[in-house]
C-alpha cells in the first residue's frame, strides 16, 4: 500500500470535512464558531504532523500562513468574515499553500456566481446595478446597499472545483 497516496487522500477528506462542517455551522447559526475551528485546527495539526512530517514545515505551515496572509486583508476591509478566515487557515494547514491560493481564487468565482444568483432571486437587480455604477464611477461608497452572504459555501465549492480539476489532471494556476 502506498502510504503517501493514502496520507494525501486522508488529508483531502479531512479538509472536505472541515469545510463541510463550516458550511453547516454557518447556515444553522450564521457564524463559524470558535470551538469548531479550534477543534478542527488541533486535529489538523496532529494529522499533518503524523501523516506528513517531512512536509509539515514546507507545505502545511506554509498553507496556514498563506491562508492567513490572503484572507486577513479581506477581513480588515470587511469583505470576509473572521470565521471564514479562521476556517480557511485550518483548510490551508491541511491542503498547503499552493492549493489554498487556487481554492481561494475559485471561491471568488463561486461567490460572484452565487451573489448574482441571490440578487436575481431576491429581486434586487436594480440595487446591484446602482451599486456597480457607483463603484465603477468611484463615487462615494456610503450609499451602497450591500448584501451579506456566507462565504463558507463558495469556499467549499472552490475546493470541490479544485478536486474535480485535479482528478481530470487539469491545472489552472
Amino acid at each position: 500500500m502506498n502510504f503517501e497516496v493514502f496520507n494525501i487522500s486522508f488529508l483531502n477528506w479531512a479538509a472536505s470535512a472541515v469545510l463541510l462542517a463550516g458550511v453547516v455551522d454557518d447556515f444553522l447559526t450564521r457564524k463559524v464558531h470558535n470551538w469548531l475551528v479550534l477543534t478542527a485546527f488541533g486535529l489538523a495539526l496532529i494529522a499533518c504532523a503524523l501523516l506528513s512530517p517531512e512536509l509539515f514545515w514546507q507545505k502545511h505551515l506554509l498553507g496556514f500562513f498563506a491562508a492567513l496572509g490572503l484572507s486577513l486583508p479581506l477581513v480588515l476591509i470587511g469583505w470576509l468574515g473572521a470565521g471564514d478566515m479562521k476556517l480557511l487557515t485550518v483548510f490551508g494547514l491541511l491542503a498547503g499553500g499552493h492549493i489554498t491560493f487556487q481554492v481561494l481564487a475559485f471561491s471568488f468565482v463561486w461567490a460572484a456566481i452565487w451573489g448574482l444568483t441571490l440578487v436575481c432571486i431576491n429581486g434586487s437587480l436594480k440595487t446591484y446595478l446602482a451599486n456597480l455604477k457607483n463603484i465603477l464611477l468611484f463615487t462615494n461608497d456610503r450609499g451602497l446597499k450591500l448584501q451579506a452572504m456566507p462565504f463558507t459555501v463558495p469556499i467549499f465549492f472552490g475546493w470541490m472545483t479544485y478536486l474535480k480539476l485535479e482528478s481530470l489532471h487539469l491545472q489552472i494556476f
